[in-house]
């Protein structure tokens, strides 16, 4: 019999809800399965779960957090649920219904260690007094005399800032008549903020000992500013609970403001309006002033508002209204830097934003005006030029003397006029057009076909309405005369069939408009870099906004090393995605490895936009041989994303993308059984975004045959393919919310600009690709951007790589854009993609 819960709702209905789901969802969301419309609950605040016959709740994280009966539980914890306890979310609560006992709470140590005092105490228990200064309260799990004792904290009070370390030192009295250990259990504040002491006290009867509590809240946003009160359980050796005490932890507030201005730079001849948004990354509400200078004082600034307050994790735009005071009529733009600085009572940050005053007429426009006038005016004296007529002279009269004979020289100018005339009304190419119509086209009277372009110049300004100069009229690289030749091309349209596809690149301009799906919110355009900041300008010529760096994981490793290189890519204006791989060596000693992995991830979150949790864990290169198994990587995946969600929410979670393969041993799992496993272990629940990678592509984007080593068809050769197994796999009709795809890895190898070929320097699993050319790279780097974005399916497209160096039997470097001649082809074509993206609305 299936689990049945009782939901009083905060309006005093009440219904009973069988747990059909292994998870279900408390929330205020549309797509929870217990929906509580309340501004107090989270859209996805809680979790119902079941394992075998019983039930547990998670906390998702939610501001007003979780209550199991008066216990605030942990987020992202799994605790029990037992039969006799309330559960709060918000202001509904939920109790269990069932007739039938899940399970025993005398024998099930997780629902013993979550009661706060044990059922057998007695009366006689001494009250603490409120504070936690002075003596514990005694709370004996059994008869008086088998187990009592004594928790004192030494401290009420613990004042500390967010990223620092402090302990907090308990006191424990043995006052039992039995040898026992003592254990702690800690509730009030994330998991994440505290070790406990490892191993326990053990004390003889009367006997005394410290355990020490180790603090360390993370410098978080989540971090909130103010008063904790922590509630402090000593476990016996059975699990009870046998005493508690109270304290109180003070977190400083401390201020974090990221400034970012758009545009920037702005150009224009009138001024305009820059927005400056002021996102809070501090752990308190924090009121900020905005101050813009501009030192040649040119401009007239308004800013509004100029004083704000914003909350925590929260932004607010401020509006940067730019006058110029004169005028730049004619010359070089004017270009003006400004300062802003955005000021709060702890913390300053700044801005520098340019505004470019371009001049009211172009510098361009009088040269053109004396230009004209040079050619007009002899025009208009030749076309006034007066016509006259030649007299022919008559034969001389027999009988007349030569002195009385009329005679008439010819007028030469008048000659030319004539001969000219008869000339420009001539064709002398026979191509349909009179000489005087080509002089006036601009097009050679002497040859047919003055561009090349395969139509001649009468086809080209008398049907097609082509440029007669210009083999490629609309600049879609297709000369006119195969366009013309083509009824689903336009010579005179790029794009014909107007789906935003260049006539170059789409593979069928005669479907007509393709409806473009909903994007996935904030697609965003990366690359991979070397793990330095060397060729950040190729980056911003192609016009990315996302920095990826692969980072590898130790048992002992630094996170603040990590840290510090991340922000250099921060402090240049880029989002940055890091991916962490771990050490399989280590992964395969066990010994908690799995949670110091999730640890060190939780700890470099605040500086990540995303992070991607391993690398390729299908193959033996990245995990170890033999134990290749997608829900052993599932329960890391959720480990790891608890860890990372409870220091920032806000970190994009990408699971591991696999390894593109079909083939299945000891050593490697093919992706496509790889990533089903994956599903059925539960791992959509812990991701935020699918990692995939392509990077065997030997063909267009839109092929889906005609890979030079595809023998059967593999999805895995060709990019719609690989996509849609992805996208179909991790999302099967029917899904309550959309889990988008991560392109961490995608990009076309080319020897173009080496001196070796592939095959020459013994990259033997590589020679497929030796006929790619860096055209090719481009654009098909170019179209697969293109169809990722429209297809709604995929959230981040990062190219591999831009600039590594090493070609030999893994030819990173000839994936990298930025080529050998140190230019950037695929640069311009992602740009370009780019721009016509932010058109269409489907990229910021």
């Amino acid at each position: 019999m299936r689990p049945t819960i009782e939901v009083k709702y905060p309006d005093g209905r009440s219904e009973n809800v069988e747990l059909v789901k292994e998870r279900s969802i408390v929330g205020r969301g549309t797509n929870a399965d217990i929906r509580v419309n309340d501004s107090r609950v989270s859209r996805e605040h809680c979790a119902l779960e079941l394992k075998g016959d019983k039930v547990y709740v998670v906390d998702l994280g939610g501001s007003n957090g979780t209550w199991l009966g008066s216990t605030r539980i942990l987020a992202n914890v799994r605790e029990p649920f037992p039969q006799d306890i309330v559960v709060h979310v918000g202001p509904a609560q939920l109790r269990h219904v069932s007739t039938t006992p899940q399970f025993d709470p005398q024998s099930d140590l997780e629902s013993r260690a979550f009661q706060p005092v044990a059922p057998m105490r007695p009366q006689a228990a001494t009250a603490q007094p409120a504070g936690g200064a002075g003596p514990a309260m005694a709370a004996p799990a059994g008869p008086v005399g088998q187990s009592a004792a004594s928790l004192q904290s030494t401290q009420g009070k613990l004042s500390m800032n967010a990223g620092e370390r402090s302990g907090m030192q308990l006191s424990v009295a043995n006052q039992s008549k039995i040898v026992d250990h003592y254990t702690l259990s800690l509730v009030g504040v994330p998991a994440t903020w505290v070790t406990l002491p490892t191993g326990g006290l053990e004390l003889l009867p009367r006997q005394s000992g410290n355990l020490n509590v180790d603090l360390h809240p993370p410098r978080s946003s989540r971090t909130t500013a103010g008063i904790h009160r922590l509630n402090i359980a000593l476990l016996n050796r059975q699990g009870q609970v046998v005493a508690q005490t109270t304290a109180e932890l003070e977190i400083l507030p401390f201020d974090e403001l990221r400034v970012d201005v758009r545009p920037n730079p702005l150009q224009s001849r009138s001024g305009g309006t820059l927005i400056l948004n002021v996102e809070n990354l501090g752990n308190a509400e924090t009121d900020y002033r905005v101050d813009v200078i501009e030192p040649s004082d040119s401009l007239d600034i308004m800013v509004d508002p100029q004083t704000a307050r914003v909350a925590p994790q929260q932004s607010r735009d401020t509006v940067i209204h730019l006058k110029p005071r004169k005028r730049n009529w004619i010359g070089s733009p004017n270009r003006m830097n400004m300062t802003a600085t955005v000021t709060s009572s702890r913390q300053s940050s700044t801005v520098s934003p340019t505004y470019t005053q371009l001049g009211t007429f172009p510098r361009w426009l009088p040269i053109l005006f004396l230009m004209a006038c040079c050619v007009i005016i002899p025009l208009f004296a030749f076309l006034a030029w007066p016509e006259v007529k030649v007299a022919l002279t008559p034969e001389p009269s027999a009988t007349g003397t030569p002195e009385n004979t009329p005679t008439s020289t010819p007028d030469i100018p008048a000659t030319q006029t004539a001969t000219r005339a008869i000339w420009l009304e001539a064709d002398d190419d026979a191509d349909g057009l009179s000489n005087g119509e080509e002089l006036e086209a601009g097009t050679l009277p002497n040859a047919k076909d003055t561009d090349g372009d395969q139509l001649t110049d009468f086809e080209e300004l008398k049907k097609e309405g082509t440029d007669p100069t210009n083999r490629d009229t609309d600049g879609d690289t297709v000369d006119d005369g195969e366009e013309a030749l083509d009824p689903c091309l336009s010579a005179i349209s790029p794009d014909t069939d107007l789906d935003g596809m260049r006539d170059d690149i789409d593979p069928d301009s005669c479907t007509g408009v393709t409806p473009t799906p909903s994007p996935v919110p904030d697609f965003a355009l990366g690359g991979q870099v070397n793990n330095s900041d060397a060729h950040l300008d190729v980056l911003e010529e192609a016009r990315m906004t996302w920095v990826k760096v692969q980072l590898r994981f130790g048992l002992g490793a630094n996170p603040s090393s990590a840290v510090q290189d991340a922000a250099k890519f921060k402090e240049k204006g880029f989002k940055i995605l890091l991916s962490v791989v771990g050490n399989k060596e280590e992964l395969q000693r066990g010994g908690g490895y799995n949670q110091a992995f999730a640890d060190f991830l939780g700890e470099i979150a605040p500086i990540a936009d995303g992070i991607e949790v391993w690398n390729e864990p299908n193959i033996q290169n990245e995990w170890p041989v033999g134990e290749i198994n997608p829900a052993d990587y599932t329960e890391l995946l959720r480990l790891s994303y608890a860890a990372i969600k409870a220091t920032n929410p806000r970190t994009l979670v990408i699971s591991a993308a696999p390894a593109p393969t079909g083939v299945n041993n000891e050593t490697v799992m093919s992706d496509d059984r790889f990533i089903d496993g994956m599903m059925a272990a539960g791992a959509r629940n812990y991701m935020d975004c699918v990692g995939v990678h392509y990077n065997a592509g030997a063909t267009p984007p839109s092929a889906t045959s005609g890979h030079p080593s595809d023998s059967n068809g593999h999805y895995s050769y060709y990019f719609l393919p690989m996509m849609d197994l992805y996208f179909d796999t991790f999302n099967p009709e029917g899904s309550s919310k959309l889990i988008p795809l991560c392109f961490t890895e995608i990009g076309y190898v080319t020897s173009d600009g080496f001196d070796k070929t592939l095959a020459q320097i013994g990259a033997k699993n590589f020679t497929w690709a030796d006929g790619i050319s860096v055209r090719d790279q481009a654009e098909w780097l170019e179209e697969a951007l293109l169809r990722s974005c429209r297809s709604g399916r995929v959230k981040v497209f990062i190219v591999w790589n831009v600039d590594f160096e090493s070609y030999g039997e893994d030819p990173q470097a000839g994936y990298a854009i930025f080529r050998p001649n140190e230019k950037c082809p695929s640069c311009e074509t992602l740009s370009r993609a780019v721009g016509s993206l932010r058109n269409e609305g489907c990229m910021k």
